[in-house]
């Protein structure tokens, strides 16, 4: 059986729409584990009167168990939920750990404001224990399955197969259609967004764009052979993969990307093409380690 998804809820409308993900996309009998997080320290210290914690606590487990995972459980699924006095990001991977998840899903925000990520969705996406999806939901449509197209971000490296891989599981799960889309930059100057940039700096843009068209051909060969009802298509494009893959990515059920894990002592230092693209695009994206 396919492991445990793992979704991380604070009464937002962002990990309500989260779990609203988790449930549309479980697979039969697949178990979902709703986690919230809970700090003493921090809730003691955004509270204007200064109530014991345990109080506190109480209340966030009855809130849990009796409205966040309400809708959940009106739609037939009962979710285990647990509360846990640890860090989000670190309850988050220690329950995909101890129970061996599939998966974790959260919102881009959980309860702050703003476009940019939240921290405990930087902190996961850098981390990167098992796949992250980071739902949202579409303005006038629902989180389900029935836009019918998923987008990988293809580029070279072990973390772009095992995207090509889950994504092509997912899309045939769902019934989707499978978009393999490779950027090519053509940029002499750093930053570089991939080593097609390098080839291009020195061979001109057609040479990377021809190789980048035939590896890509190459994926969709072994896909077929592998899924051989599943329809896929293969793309090129030419610019800045931040703004091409937002593009692409636009109306699709899912955009899938490749990312290695992160090392704390460069997340400062190297722009993410992933943060980018999983904070400024509209639909759904999930983030799968190599």
């Amino acid at each position: 059986m396919t492991g445990p998804i793992i979704v991380g809820v604070d009464g937002s409308e962002q990990s309500s729409d989260a779990l609203a993900w988790a449930v549309d996309h479980a697979q039969e009998n697949q178990p979902i584990h709703v986690v919230h997080a809970f700090s003493p320290l921090a809730e003691l210290a955004m509270a204007a009167a200064q109530h014991d914690w345990t109080e506190q606590r109480q209340r966030r487990a009855r809130d849990l168990d009796m409205e966040w995972v309400a809708e959940a459980r009106a739609r037939g699924v009962v979710p285990y939920t647990s509360i846990v006095d640890e860090d989000a990001a670190g309850a988050l991977i220690s329950k995909a750990e101890t129970c061996q998840g599939s998966m974790i899903v959260v919102g881009p925000h959980g309860s702050g404001q703003g476009r940019s990520l939240g921290r405990v969705t930087r902190s996961l996406l850098h981390e990167l224990p098992v796949p992250v999806v980071v739902a949202r939901r579409p303005e006038g449509s629902s989180l389900g399955s029935g836009l019918g197209r998923v987008l990988v971000a293809v580029g070279y490296g072990q973390e772009v197969t095992s995207a090509i891989v889950w994504a092509a599981d997912h899309a045939r799960k769902f019934h989707h259609s499978l978009e393999l889309c490779h950027v090519v930059g053509f940029r002499p100057m750093v930053p570089l967004d991939s080593p097609t940039d390098v080839l291009a700096s020195y061979l001109g843009g057609s040479m990377p764009v021809d190789l980048a068209l035939s590896e890509l051909e190459d994926h969709a060969e072994e896909l077929g052979q592998q899924y051989p009802d599943l329809d896929v298509v293969v793309s090129v494009e030419r610019g800045s993969v931040v703004r091409q893959i937002l593009a692409r990515g636009q109306g699709a059920a899912l955009v899938v990307l490749g990312q290695s894990r992160v090392e704390p002592l460069t997340r400062n230092l190297v722009a993410s093409r992933t943060l980018g693209i999983v904070s400024q695009l509209a639909t759904s994206v999930a983030v799968v380690p190599k």
